[in-house]
């Protein structure tokens, strides 16, 4: 019996020593909790003032992504309206310098046109000539020389060129050996050229470069094979003719022409990469 009393007192004394101790504790333990919430309402607070700002810098990129696409779009727009432009620009200068040179020869020749050409309406095309096609060349039998031969520039002159090409290559069939053959020649290759059948004029300007190596048409044919080329698309092969062109006669007009085309052609490689090497015509 004194041994259970004695036992509650040492369990009473030690109970009111640590109860204090114990007190101190829990209210320690309340403060840092108490502490804890206050930080992870912080953190909660900045989560979702951090998570708002993000929201408006990606709305604010979306909105600027979508103002560089619409303006994008436009300049697109305006480089294809210019590309437009350039090209159509491209095919006038092409058709008056044509015409022009054609104005020249027959001026070389004489100045007038001959007798029975076939000569251009006011619409630009050639008047049909009876038993021919519409615009084609008259090749009768009294014919001359000269005279054949002007009656393609003049066809040249009104912008027929498919008949006009007929007509030169009409003329080689009857003069093969004439003076006039290598232009003749090179004027098929012309006209060709001028309806955008840029393979078929690399073959005819290579007929002049084969037939004609000293005459002075076989410059101009091999910087319009280069030309031909980048009009293909194919700028390697284009590059390669207007070097063997610079090559072969650098004091030429026309190496200075190809010159400043490879110019343009090497500052296009330098900002959009090389160009796709295309298979050459046959």
């Amino acid at each position: 019996m004194r041994y259970r009393i004695w036992t509650y007192l040492l369990i009473a004394c030690a109970v009111s020593i640590w109860k204090p101790a114990i007190a101190d504790q829990v209210a320690d333990l309340k403060e840092r909790i108490k502490l804890l919430e206050q930080s992870i309402q912080e953190l909660q607070g900045a989560v979702r003032e951090r998570g708002t700002s993000v929201a408006d810098a990606a709305a604010k990129a979306d909105q600027a992504r979508a103002e560089f696409q619409a303006a994008q779009g436009a300049a697109d727009g305006v480089q294809q309206q210019l590309n437009r432009f350039m090209e159509e620009t491209s095919r006038f200068r092409q058709d008056i310098d044509e015409r022009l040179r054609a104005i020249e020869e027959q001026l070389q020749l004489g100045g007038r046109p001959a007798t029975g050409a076939a000569l251009p309406s006011p619409g630009g095309v050639a008047p049909a000539v009876p038993g021919t096609a519409t615009g084609a060349v008259a090749a009768s039998a009294g014919t001359s020389e000269a005279g054949l031969y002007q009656q393609a520039l003049n066809l040249v002159h009104g912008g027929d060129y498919l008949n006009a090409a007929k007509g030169f290559q009409q003329f080689l069939q009857n003069y093969p050996k004439s003076t006039l053959a290598p232009n003749a020649q090179y004027w098929t290759g012309e006209c060709y050229y001028a309806m955008r059948d840029y393979q078929r004029a690399i073959k005819e300007y290579q007929l002049v470069i084969e037939r004609y190596p000293r005459h002075e048409k076989a410059n101009a044919a091999l910087l319009k094979q280069g030309f031909a080329f980048e009009a293909l698309g194919m700028a390697n092969e284009a590059k390669l003719f207007l070097q063997k062109l610079v090559a072969r006669a650098p004091d030429s007009p026309e190496a200075k022409k190809a010159a400043d085309r490879l110019k343009v052609l090497d500052a296009q490689k330098e900002k959009y990469g090389p160009a796709p090497t295309g298979a050459k015509p046959r």
